[in-house]
């Protein structure tokens, strides 16, 4: 059995695409093999939940005006957190500074 993937550790988004772009038509290749296979597994509700239980952190919708959106980005990228995780240091840091209204410009 094929061992999964390892993803390296990117610097920036743009490294992140080039790399799934250098490396995609393998990866097409594999999902192909896979689903003649019938190694595909489709996601049921019940798992989907489990997983979500179990998992250290929780998925959340916030509301946001764009610019301070772009600001997140922005300040995430300078300061080469993953891709994955853009906004989650600076809003943690905000949130555990503040409980009123966040001002993301102190990030």
């Amino acid at each position: 059995m094929k061992q999964k993937r390892a993803l390296p550790a990117f610097k920036s988004e743009a490294e992140e695409a080039e790399w799934w772009h250098k490396k995609r038509a393998r990866l097409d290749k594999d999902l192909i093999d896979a689903a003649k296979k019938g190694k595909l597994k489709r996601l049921d509700p019940a798992t989907l939940k489990n997983r979500l239980a179990s998992s250290k952190s929780r998925v959340v919708s916030i509301r946001l005006p764009e610019q301070d959106l772009e600001l997140a980005r922005q300040q995430a990228t300078q300061r080469a957190y993953p891709t994955r995780r853009t906004s989650s240091p600076c809003f943690t840091r905000l949130c555990g500074r503040r409980s009123n209204r966040v001002a993301l410009g102190a990030c």
